[in-house]
């Protein structure tokens, strides 16, 4: 188990400190997961910085994945009580062994600040995995946690990670091949797909037909 001190930003702990969550044994059955591409991106993160932020769309499978890399975690969206202890005692929920995922976390904000004063104080890589939905540069604080946060940006699943392509088609190419002397720079490479989700990566438009009406 990490060793904590007790922290609150603003608040003194009480004198009953709240009993920590259970987060003990959080990983899924490695069998049924399938890989993804911001695996590679996470397992660098964690090993460069005391927290990675795994951000992305939502259903894009954020929390399995970070669940593959933590050895402990706290679901904010799965107990409303959480974020009333983040507020008064957020270091009782950084006490468990790390990785510690800190799942939605921003609905317990008050958390954040705790969790950077626990990575200044162990100096240590990987001791948290922030997972949410809006990006790093969404959040007021962004600033705060540069040189303690690596942001990992996790995108939905495509056919190459779902083994429906061999990946031998490349979004990035086609956009490469573009003739921007002849057609001009375009705003978007628009790439129309059979079905699955539309998505922007850059200046790349995923777009489903079935998005696409009669």
């Amino acid at each position: 188990m990490a060793q904590c001190e007790p922290y609150a930003e603003s608040v003194e702990a009480p004198e009953e400190q709240p009993l920590r969550p259970s987060t003990v044994s959080v990983r899924p059955d490695e069998r049924r997961y399938q890989p993804r591409i911001a695996d590679a991106e996470l397992e660098t993160a964690i090993r460069l910085s005391p927290a990675a932020s795994l951000f992305g769309p939502r259903g894009c499978g954020k929390t399995t994945t970070a669940l593959q890399h933590a050895d402990s975690a706290v679901h904010f969206d799965a107990d409303p009580q959480l974020s009333e202890i983040a507020k008064v005692y957020p270091g009782s929920l950084l006490c468990s062994d790390p990785p510690t995922l800190l799942d939605e976390w921003r609905l317990a904000p008050e958390i954040f600040g705790a969790m950077r004063h626990e990575c200044d104080r162990r100096a240590q890589a990987g001791q948290f995995i922030l997972a949410g939905s809006a990006e790093p540069s969404a959040d007021p604080a962004r600033h705060a946690g540069e040189g303690r946060v690596l942001p990992v940006r996790m995108r939905t699943m495509s056919l190459f990670e779902s083994g429906e392509s061999d990946g031998s088609v490349s979004l990035r190419k086609l956009r490469d091949r573009v003739d921007t002397e002849r057609a001009g720079q375009p705003a978007a490479l628009v790439v129309l797909v059979g079905r699955g989700r539309a998505y922007r990566d850059g200046d790349v438009a995923v777009t489903p037909l079935t998005t696409l009406g009669p």
